[in-house]
């Protein structure tokens, strides 16, 4: 699955660069990621370390000099008491007198602080850290409107992550189906793929539902119509119309249009909070 996009972004890596995976929820960014580190791991260039989240950077860089710990650094007593840029120093001078680069995997890449991005640039500077962050792109872009933050991404190759086709989906699909000893009919597994639109996290959430006796019901954001809008804009409608009908003197209609925005505020409460 992703073998090209895997095979280019492997490449990139062994050339030294650093990488960016973005892509919408459910698309099997994380999935990528750990797919990528378990083939990094296999090469005496890399040593390789994965958190689930860019902070607190001060735990990460903990976690990753333990990781070097077990490939000969032998760090001063007390490091776990220095400072986030003596940590740093720790992890640089070791590995610049290394033959192999650390590659840290850090995601939910969206989170990241300005402190963090701080930290870490001590570490990208160095030239033998590198970095593979993963994270929701349209969260990215309130991140690139601070300087900080662009500075720092300006260092990464961007890869964006697309929903997969259908004969992709299909191979996952049946690989998760194998791995779950689960039976499913073509039509059962045709709906499924067609409302889950390439997106792994629907794909599993579908058969979830299917193993408790559901139907599966994972439609994505791209086939469900939100009516959130047109809710608000008839509560408008209708509070324009009643003060219409007041101003005019028609009491009767004016009384009407308050009672269908109540029956809409009780039909709204239903759908988005009661039903939850």
């Amino acid at each position: 699955m992703r073998e090209e996009q895997k095979a280019k972004i492997v490449e990139d890596l062994v050339k030294g660069k650093n990488i960016l995976i973005t892509g919408s929820y459910g698309l099997g960014k994380s999935t990528l990621a750990q797919e990528l580190m378990h083939e990094l791991a296999c090469q005496e260039k890399f040593v390789v370390f994965y958190f689930p989240f860019p902070k607190p950077p001060k735990l990460i860089l903990i976690k990753a000099i333990e990781k070097l710990c077990l490939r000969g650094l032998n760090p001063p007593s007390g490091w776990k008491f220095s400072s986030l840029y003596q940590l740093c120093e720790i992890i640089i001078k070791y590995i610049n007198g290394s033959p192999f680069n650390l590659v840290l995997f850090l995601d939910e890449a969206q989170i990241i602080t300005e402190n963090a991005i701080q930290v870490y640039s001590e570490l990208l500077n160095s030239g033998k850290v590198q970095f593979v962050l993963c994270g929701h792109s349209p969260a990215f872009d309130e991140k690139f409107s601070s300087l900080k933050f662009k500075y720092f991404f300006n260092a990464f190759t961007v890869y964006k992550i697309e929903p997969l086709s259908y004969s992709e989906a299909k191979t996952f699909l049946d690989s998760c189906l194998k791995e779950r000893k689960l039976n499913l009919d073509e039509n059962t597994k045709t709906k499924l793929l067609l409302q889950a639109g390439g997106n792994l996290a629907n794909i599993i959430r579908g058969l979830d539902q299917i193993s408790q006796g559901e139907e599966p019901n994972v439609y994505t954001s791209q086939n469900s119509t939100n009516l959130f809008p047109l809710f608000i804009f008839l509560i408008f409608v209708i509070i324009g119309l009643k003060y219409l009908y007041r101003g005019v003197g028609d009491y009767a209609l004016a009384n009407f249009s308050g009672f269908l925005g109540l029956v809409l505020f009780f039909i709204i409460r239903y759908f988005y909070f009661w039903r939850k």
